[in-house]
C-alpha cells in the first residue's frame, strides 16, 4: 500500500435531518425589591421657553415641575401651579389656580 494522495475537494451537503421535539419553557424568577425613600426635592430652575402667541395659558401659572414614579408619589405633589410627569403612566399632569 503505497502513500496517501491528496485530498479532494469537499462533496455538496447532504439532506437535514428530522426536527427534534421542543423542550419546556425556561423558568422566569421575579424577584421585586424594595422600594427606595424619596430623594430631596431639586432647587427651581427658570423655564427658557419662548412664549407663544396666545394671551394667557394655564402654563403660565405652573412654577414647579415634578418626576412622580407612582400614584403614591403623585398624591404628595398635588398643589396649585404644579406640574406632574407620571412616568408609570406617561402621563403628564397640570395642576393650577383655578382664579386665573
Amino acid at each position: 500500500m503505497g502513500p496517501a494522495g491528496e485530498q479532494g475537494d469537499p462533496g455538496a451537503a447532504g439532506l437535514h435531518g428530522l426536527h427534534g421535539e421542543p423542550g419546556l419553557p425556561g423558568q422566569v424568577y421575579i424577584l421585586p425589591g424594595l422600594q427606595g425613600d424619596s430623594g430631596s426635592r431639586g432647587p427651581p430652575t427658570p423655564c427658557s421657553c419662548p412664549r407663544g402667541q396666545s394671551s394667557q395659558s394655564p402654563l403660565d401659572n405652573v412654577l414647579t415641575v415634578f418626576i412622580a414614579d407612582g400614584e403614591k408619589e403623585m398624591r404628595r405633589l398635588r398643589a396649585e401651579n404644579v406640574m406632574v410627569l407620571r412616568t408609570d403612566r406617561r402621563s403628564l399632569f397640570i395642576y393650577t389656580d383655578s382664579s386665573g
